[in-house]
């Protein structure tokens, strides 16, 4: 994935969060943005010790 998927990814994720589209799954929803978020700033992949 590069990193402008990855950016795409994170904004589709974060619209369905405000506009209210995960529905019950919204708190993973967000816990999986904030990690993928992580994983674009420092290039790190592995997000095991987060979750």
């Amino acid at each position: 994935m590069t990193r402008v998927e990855l950016q795409w990814l994170i904004g589709d994720l974060s619209h369905s969060c405000v506009k209210g589209k995960a529905g019950r799954d919204v708190e993973a929803v967000n816990d999986l943005c904030e990690h993928l978020e992580c994983a674009q700033r420092t290039g790190d992949g592995d997000l095991d010790i987060l979750w």
